[in-house]
C-alpha cells in the first residue's frame, strides 16, 4: 500500500488502493522503463487525455527519456531456456517455472474470460468454450491480457492495471523445493478444488479468498501477486506476468500473445471510481501497439 524512501523520507501511496481516484490522481509519466528491456506497459499507454507521457529510463526528470518503440537487446535469463520460462517474486521466496504447451494443455475446457467475452453483456453467465482460447500462435504461446477490475486493483494495491497470463496448471512447476513439483498436485485432490490449495504446500505462498469464485495467491513476505485460481476452471491458472524472467523483456512476447481488443472489466474502471478516460486511452494504445507490431513483423520478413 505504501512505499517509504529512506533517503528523502517521502512516502508514496499505491493508487490502486485509493477508492475514489477520479479527479484525485493522474498519470504524468512512466519511470524506470529501462528495467523492462522492451518498453513494458509504457508502449500501451503513450498518452492520457491527449497528453503524451514521457518515458523516463530511470527516475523522472533526472534520467534520459526513451523514444517510443525503444528496446534493449535480449539479456540472458537465469535458468530459463527456449522451453522453460522461470519466474520469481521480488524477494525470491516464491520461484516457479512455466513450460511450453503440450498435448495435456488442451485436454480440458474453460469458460470464456471477460478479456474476450464481456461478462456485463452476459448476465446469465458466460458459457464454457470448446475452443482452447488460452493457447495461441499455433499452440506455442499462452494468451495474456490486462485487467482493471476492482478486485485485482485493490488486491495488487500498487497498480491501476494488472497483467495476467492464462497458463494450464500442468505447465507450471514449483521450483522452491529440492524436488520440483508440478502445480496440479498442489491445486487439486481427487479432482476437487480447495479454497486454499497452495497455502500448506508452497512455503512462503499464502492465499486470500477474494470472492466465491476466486482465490488469490501471493508472497507472504514481499506481497507480490502470484496466481489467481477458480473452481470454474481449476485446470487453468492466471499467472502474474510481472514475475516472468524472459530474456526479451517484461512482456515476455516469446511466450505470450497479448490480447489488444479489450481491457478486462474496463466497465468497472469507467463506472465512476477511476478516471473514465483512462481505459479508453489504454485500449487506443493497445490498438496502436498491435498495428506497429504487425508492421515490424512485416519488415522482418
Amino acid at each position: 500500500m505504501f512505499a517509504h524512501n529512506l533517503e528523502s523520507g517521502e512516502w508514496e501511496i499505491a493508487t490502486g488502493a485509493i477508492t475514489q481516484s477520479a479527479g484525485v490522481t493522474g498519470i504524468i509519466s512512466h519511470v524506470h522503463v529501462s528495467d523492462t528491456r522492451d518498453g513494458g506497459f509504457s508502449d500501451w499507454l503513450p498518452s492520457t487525455s491527449s497528453r503524451p507521457l514521457t518515458r523516463w529510463s530511470h527516475e523522472a526528470n533526472t534520467s534520459s527519456p526513451l523514444p517510443a518503440g525503444w528496446r534493449e537487446a535480449p539479456q540472458p535469463a537465469i535458468g530459463s531456456t527456449p522451453d522453460t520460462l522461470n519466474a520469481r517474486c521480488h524477494c525470491i521466496a516464491i520461484r516457479f517455472s512455466v513450460s511450453r504447451p503440450t498435448t495435456q494443455s488442451s485436454t480440458f475446457t474453460a469458460p470464456w474470460p471477460d478479456l474476450i467475452v464481456p461478462y456485463f453483456t452476459n448476465p446469465s453467465g458466460v458459457p464454457t468454450s470448446q475452443e482452447k482460447w488460452w493457447l495461441r500462435s499455433n499452440g506455442t504461446k499462452y494468451l495474456a491480457g490486462t485487467c482493471t477490475c476492482r478486485s485485482c486493483r485493490v488486491a495488487a494495491g500498487n497498480a491501476e492495471v494488472v497483467e495476467w497470463a492464462f497458463v494450464p496448471a500442468c505447465n507450471i512447476s514449483i521450483t522452491d523445493t529440492d524436488v520440483p513439483s508440478v502445480l496440479p498436485g498442489m491445486l487439486h485432490r481427487e479432482g476437487e478444488y480447495f479454497p486454499k490449495p497452495l497455502h500448506t504446500n508452497i512455503e512462503g505462498l499464502t492465499t486470500y479468498r477474494s470472492s466465491d469464485h476466486a482465490t488469490r495467491h501471493f508472497c507472504a513476505t514481499c506481497g507480490a501477486s502470484v496466481f489467481w485460481s477458480s473452481p470454474g476452471r481449476p485446470e487453468l491458472i492466471d499467472v502474474a506476468v510481472g514475475l516472468f524472467d524472459a530474456p526479451e523483456g517484461a512482456r515476455a512476447e516469446g511466450w505470450l500473445e497479448w490480447w489488444t481488443e479489450r481491457v478486462s472489466f474496463g466497465e468497472e474502471a469507467e463506472a465512476g471510481e477511476r478516471d473514465g478516460g483512462f481505459v479508453g486511452d489504454l485500449i487506443e494504445g493497445l490498438r496502436l501497439w498491435e498495428e506497429g507490431r504487425g508492421e515490424r513483423e512485416e519488415e522482418a520478413r
